[in-house]
């Protein structure tokens, strides 16, 4: 293994998470374009999609709060959705093409959300909390 690329200065502070769109055969299929994509998530509020063909940022998320805590962001399954934990009690949904805020989900978190994941099979996402819960959200999406 060697390095092939260096990334400067992706986002203002540090990024935290990182996360490359993953290939599951099993479920789903896409041009492999889609598969050369990964995003980053940092506390500067912001999560960034970029393309691994380019070393360039396609994409930048913002609405959701993670100035303090660091929150993870995780790929849909069907690769048109990334979701994103965040500290206003919230899980963002976002929408990969328009780079805009699908879905803000309010309510059930008695704390900061800090995880997210979905699940391979069916329109599922999971999110961890700091009051220790996790919770589970079903859509057709």
């Amino acid at each position: 293994m060697q390095c092939s690329a260096v990334l400067e200065d992706t986002h203002a502070r540090p990024a935290h998470a990182i996360v490359q769109s993953a290939e599951s055969s099993l479920y789903a299929s896409h041009a492999k374009e889609a598969y050369e994509l990964f995003a980053t998530s940092s506390q500067d509020n912001t999560a960034k999609l970029w393309d691994v063909r380019s070393c360039r940022c396609v994409r930048t998320f913002s609405g959701h709060k993670n100035g303090s805590i660091a929150a993870n962001i995780a790929f849909s399954p069907c690769l048109r959705y990334l979701a994103s934990g965040s500290e206003d009690k919230a899980y963002y949904l976002f929408d990969l093409r328009m780079g805009t805020v699908l879905h803000r989900i309010r309510g059930m978190h008695g704390d900061a959300c800090m995880d997210v994941a979905f699940n391979p099979l069916y329109p599922q996402l999971a999110t961890a909390c700091l009051d220790g819960k996790v919770h589970f959200y079903a859509d057709k999406l």
